[in-house]
């Protein structure tokens, strides 16, 4: 079959674009934090609110008894192992693993001043959430000065 630059060319650059796109999905999903030498594992995210910080944190297939939360100076750290349900053995074979397997451990540095023994975590269909309540600064009030 001939090649026809005009016609097959943007099929041709577009399936090298998805090519591309896997493998950096790839390396970017196996690389560590900018800063950090642990994987991203378990993802997460960080929602602060006027009055608290709250961690949900991906844990497929754990309960909350499988996971140690823990704060030490400002940051949160999470730790746990995840297990592989199935392994290969000469009868079955692994055909495809994307998920992540053995223990982990994930910090998050919080912004700002925490309340530590307010510190609630729960977990729900394979979501963990931790509820760190901020400390409340209060407001300077002012003080009427009075004669005599």
């Amino acid at each position: 079959m001939a090649f026809r630059p005009f016609t097959d060319a943007p099929r041709s650059l577009r399936q090298l674009q998805d090519e591309v796109n896997r493998v950096v999905e790839r390396v970017w999903e196996g690389a560590p934090d900018v800063l950090s030498t642990q994987p991203r594992v378990p993802k997460i995210d960080l929602y602060e609110f006027p009055e608290r910080f709250l961690i949900h944190a991906e844990i497929p297939g754990l309960a909350g008894d499988d996971v140690e939360v823990t704060f030490l100076d400002n940051a949160l750290t999470l730790r746990g192992e995840m297990v592989t349900p199935i392994d290969e053995t000469d009868e079955v074979r692994i055909v495809r693993s994307e998920r992540r397997f053995g223990k982990f451990t994930r910090s998050i540095e919080l912004p700002g001043e925490v309340n530590a023994d307010g510190i609630k975590a729960k977990c729900h269909a394979g979501v963990l959430e931790v509820t760190v309540p901020r400390v409340v600064v209060e407001s300077p009030k002012t003080v009427k000065v009075t004669e005599g």
